[in-house]
């Protein structure tokens, strides 16, 4: 996490500044792609990575869904603070606890379940558009609803789904 997540984070503030959106959607699918993959669900938290896939993944799929709820420069301000308090290359070394530390300090108290949620859980969401309808309203505008269902689970070290609350603003 500590390497591949903040260096892949970086990368990908490079492309959105470099080619726009569009190719970090692209580039986020092809992560996303990853968990479609079938492969162990239950993993230890962001906090205690030990696996490659939260380092080169999950871990920056993470920082970047924070910049949704907060502002970019936020989490820039919070890896900008954990290299001064770390950045000399002697130990101690900087750990996700300290990462996790820097992000909190800089997000407001009313996200910090969010972040919780990101770098605390082996926790995921699942969601599926059950039912969509357009009408038009004019000549350039249409009404859409989406009937979604969505879940919110923590997957145990017994590979158990245990269900979590949603009220989560989610982007479609």
């Amino acid at each position: 996490v500590m390497s591949e997540s903040l260096a892949n984070f970086s990368g990908l503030q490079v492309v959105e500044a470099t080619y726009g959106k569009e190719q970090v959607g692209l580039l986020l699918q092809m992560w996303r792609d990853d968990y479609e993959v079938p492969r162990m669900w239950y993993m230890n938290s962001l906090l205690q990575a030990n696996d490659p896939f939260l380092g080169y993944r999950k871990g920056v799929m993470a920082l970047y869904a924070l910049t949704h709820y907060t502002q970019q420069e936020d989490i820039n301000s919070a890896l900008r603070q954990l290299v001064i308090r770390h950045g000399s290359g002697k130990p101690p070394l900087p750990n996700t606890l300290d990462l996790y530390r820097e992000l909190k300090a800089v997000i407001p108290d009313s996200l910090h379940t969010l972040v919780s949620d990101y770098f605390e859980k082996n926790l995921y969401w699942q969601m599926k558009t059950d039912q969509v309808e357009a009408e038009p309203i004019n000549a350039k505008s249409w009404k859409v609803t989406l009937r979604v269902k969505a879940k919110k689970y923590i997957i145990d070290s017994t590979g158990a789904d245990i269900p979590q609350p949603l009220n989560d603003w989610i982007e479609i």
